[in-house]
């Protein structure tokens, strides 16, 4: 795994049990932004420190002509490290 600094505001980050259709959810969402370049980040890890991980064989690129959105794909990661970490933005519902 190695590690990248990423602007999380304009991110998309996606989490789920495995095994419980993330992507359903993804494949569903692509189409839906088929003028940006997308770039899938598949099982991403978060760190402790807010520090997200991503392997190598994990990204795919999907070309489009405007600017450029990533979806982070996290799997099983534990409710406590999501809720106190602070680069995921929360939204009110």
């Amino acid at each position: 795994m190695e590690e990248f600094c990423f602007d999380t505001k304009k991110d998309i980050h996606l989490f789920g049990m495995r095994r419980s259709g993330n992507h359903a959810v993804l494949s569903w969402l692509f189409p839906h932004y088929k003028n940006k370049t997308l770039f899938h980040f598949n099982n991403s890890a978060l760190l402790d420190n807010g520090t997200i991980q991503v392997s190598r064989e994990g990204i795919t690129r999907f070309p489009g002509k405007d600017d450029l959105l990533k979806i982070f794909n996290f799997e099983d990661h534990p409710l406590d490290l999501i809720s106190k970490n602070p680069s995921i933005s929360r939204f009110d519902l």
